[in-house]
């Protein structure tokens, strides 16, 4: 029987109630109490239900962190109807955004100004493609946040300090099966996927509850962070976590690495967090010991395993912060986690691994679904007892995700004799070279460890021979060249194999500026293969 539960809104109702008047958000776009934020959420949801929204309607939102008090506003406003947010990646491309707006049956949106260029047509009721194919729409209601009413939509006002509070009460109350969120995931291949998330695996699972005491201690008074609200880390790992255990979101704009050390700094922050990528650029930036980091207390960091050497150089220059490392996936929230820390040691005596699971259980199987022994390895997947997350219209690819009791995560991995597990790789960034297996994984942590290399991206790539070779794409520290000194393809070669077998270290190496990251700051292998998908071939071609 389906039960009442802590529902998504009840978390900031709680820090309402213990802090009214304690900083909730301090972004670009302003700053809020939690007793502010609340309110503002209010009139959102006024404005939405008097438009006609209601329980169980989608909404999507299409703000990005430049706009965080009216992000998380829009959010929770939406959440007081028992409607669900559909938060949009600002950084997709029209037809992407088309896709998701009509894939989620989404009734309503509210965009921030900046946004609204794809948009228009749609709120115009002009026609619009998806793939060659006329789009097909549920949209009915287009709010855009300010006071500015344009091309069809609806301004919301200030928000922050006027308008009708008026919401009605949300009867009965969520249970654990009732939509909460549906989240879209950037996929490697073809239209993102929506995951639709239930209460019961948000606000009310133990797991989360658990995890948000832990890292509640750790954070001190404030969270400052980059990372994109409307993916599964910023709005449910950092926006929800914070808002549950009372701390101050510091939000930043965009990744830029000096304005994270800056920022440290002027807003005293005590805990930072980013994706490694993020990390190891403020490390090596040349402003790096500019700052005064004398607030900060604990790092935390995810989406990948951490290169050791970056962990090092964190250490030098804060001392002493505590590190944790998270591991987890959209479509598994906190019933599919794993986490490696907070004491930086744990960290560095255990490179490429993420922990060990929370709240949940990690089975590795083979490709026919066996389980394996432990240091065997094989796809990682989680088992719990919560309400799982599935995807929305997607029937076959919810039953290709979950296998029996099993979520499978698509990485690669194993477990220690000491139940920490490891992340080798995704399966899709295996590269099969004349029938050895070579995690892409492993060849970047050696490049990594390059004084001369920034960022480091490995990929398979067809070969005639081979099946595939390992092709190193690498973007210089400044000051360096490729192909020159230390640089040259021969020089990283023979560097790896210092490090690792010689048919894993890259014959061939392309150098760029800069690697291709989507809004978390995760490499696109996918481009990089696609781009260089010939390079071998051409290479062989050239020398007939």
């Amino acid at each position: 029987m389906e039960e009442n539960v802590m529902a998504v809104i009840d978390l900031l109702h709680q820090s309402v109630q213990k802090k009214p008047d304690k900083k909730a958000v301090i972004a670009q776009d302003g700053e809020v109490t939690f007793h502010e934020l609340d309110v503002a959420s209010s009139r959102i949801a006024h404005q939405l239900h008097k438009a006609g929204v209601k329980r169980g309607d989608k909404v999507a939102l299409v703000l990005a962190n430049d706009q965080a008090v009216l992000f998380n506003a829009s959010y929770f406003g939406i959440h007081k109807l028992g409607a669900v947010p559909v938060p949009i990646n600002t950084r997709w491309a029209m037809p992407e955004k088309y896709f998701v707006l009509e894939h989620s049956d989404a009734v309503a949106l509210i965009s921030g100004p900046r946004h609204l260029e794809a948009l228009i047509p749609l709120a115009q009721g002009k026609p619009v493609e998806i793939e060659g194919r006329p789009g097909q729409f549920n949209l009915k209601h287009f709010f855009v946040t300010g006071s500015e009413a344009i091309d069809g939509f609806t301004p919301l006002g200030n928000v922050v300090s006027e308008g009708s509070t008026d919401v009605p009460l949300l009867d009965p109350p969520p249970t654990d099966r009732d939509p909460a969120d549906l989240l879209y995931t950037s996929g490697t291949t073809g239209m993102p996927k929506g995951v639709l998330v239930p209460e019961g695996n948000l606000a009310d699972q133990p797991g989360q509850q658990n995890l948000a005491q832990i890292l509640s201690a750790l954070f001190g008074e404030s969270l400052l962070h980059a990372v994109p609200l409307f993916g599964f880390t910023g709005c449910h790992g950092l926006m929800l976590m914070s808002i549950r255990a009372g701390i101050t979101q510091l939000v930043l704009p965009r990744f830029d690495p000096e304005q994270l050390l800056a920022s440290i700094e002027r807003h005293r922050a005590s805990s930072i967090m980013g994706v490694p990528t993020m990390l190891n650029l403020a490390m090596k930036h040349p402003s790096v010991k500019d700052y005064d980091y004398s607030s900060l207390k604990f790092v935390f960091f995810g989406a990948a395993p951490i290169q050791p050497d970056t962990v090092r150089k964190m250490l030098e220059v804060w001392p002493k912060v505590m590190m944790l490392n998270g591991y987890g996936l959209t479509e598994g929230g906190a019933g599919a986690a794993c986490m490696l820390g907070p004491n930086p040691r744990d960290i560095l005596d255990h490179p490429g691994s993420v922990g060990k699971p929370v709240g949940c259980e990690v089975v590795i199987v083979d490709d026919n679904g066996n389980t394996l022994p432990q240091g065997e390895i094989g796809e990682i997947c989680f088992r719990s007892g919560i309400e799982r997350r599935s995807y929305y219209k997607g029937e076959e690819n919810t039953q290709e995700l979950w296998r029996g009791e099993l979520l499978h995560t698509g990485d690669v991995g194993y477990i220690a004799p000491d139940g920490y597990v490891y992340l080798t790789d995704r399966k899709k960034d295996m590269v099969l070279r004349g029938g050895y297996n070579i995690f892409a994984v492993e060849v970047e942590r050696v490049l990594l460890e390059m004084p001369e290399v920034l960022e480091a991206a490995v990929i398979g790539v067809p070969h005639p021979d081979l099946g595939e070779d390992v092709l190193a794409v690498i973007a210089p520290k400044p000051g360096f060249k490729g192909g020159e000194g230390s640089l040259t393809p021969e020089a990283i070669n023979a560097f790896c194999r210092q490090h690792l077998a010689d048919y894993k270290s890259p014959r061939h190496v392309v150098f760029v500026d800069e690697l291709p990251k989507n809004a978390m700051a995760k490499i696109l292998k996918a481009d990089l293969r696609q781009r260089y998908r010939d390079y071998v071939l051409d290479l062989k071609a050239q020398e007939a």
